[in-house]
C-alpha cells in the first residue's frame, strides 16, 4: 500500500515542476568563439547580430565574449527576460555547462554572465556558446502582438 501512495505523491509533486520548466518560451543566440595561438586568451569577440522573428516583429540579439570570463548579452526585447549562457566545448567529454540566469530588466540593458570554461581544451581552437533568453509566457505573448 505504501508504494502506490509514494508514487502518487511523487507524480503529484514532480508534474507541476516539469510543466513549469517547459512553459517558459526561449530564444537562442548561437555563436562560436575561435581562439588563436593554441588557445591563448583573446581580447574580445563580438558575435554577429542574429535576427529573431516573434509574431510580426524582428529583434536583433548580440553578445560579446571577453577574456575576463564573461559574456555580455543585450536585451533587445521590450519586456523583461532572463539570460543564461550554455557552453558546448568542442572536444570535452563533460556535458554542456549552463551558467546562472541573469535578469535583463528593460530594453537595451546589458548583463555580464560568467563563463565556466575560459579556454578551449587541449588541441581545440574553439568553444561554442548559446545565450538563451527565457520569457514569462505572458511577456512572450506581448512580444507577439
Amino acid at each position: 500500500m505504501r508504494f502506490p501512495v509514494a508514487l502518487a505523491y511523487l507524480l503529484f509533486t514532480a508534474l507541476p515542476i516539469i510543466q513549469a520548466i517547459n512553459l517558459y518560451p526561449e530564444i537562442r543566440h548561437e555563436t562560436k568563439v575561435h581562439f588563436w595561438d593554441n588557445g591563448k586568451p583573446f581580447s574580445g569577440y563580438y558575435s554577429q547580430p542574429i535576427r529573431h522573428k516573434v509574431g510580426e516583429k524582428f529583434y536583433d540579439t548580440r553578445c560579446t565574449v571577453y577574456d575576463d570570463g564573461h559574456v555580455y548579452a543585450n536585451n533587445p526585447f521590450p519586456v523583461q527576460c532572463y539570460a543564461a549562457v550554455i557552453q558546448y566545448p568542442k572536444k570535452r567529454t563533460a556535458p554542456p555547462m549552463q551558467g546562472n540566469m541573469m535578469p535583463l530588466g528593460n530594453q537595451n540593458m546589458k548583463v555580464a554572465i560568467p563563463l565556466t570554461y575560459l579556454k578551449p581544451e587541449e588541441g581545440s581552437t574553439e568553444n561554442q556558446y548559446s545565450i538563451v533568453y527565457y520569457f514569462h509566457p505572458d511577456d512572450y505573448e506581448l512580444l507577439k502582438k
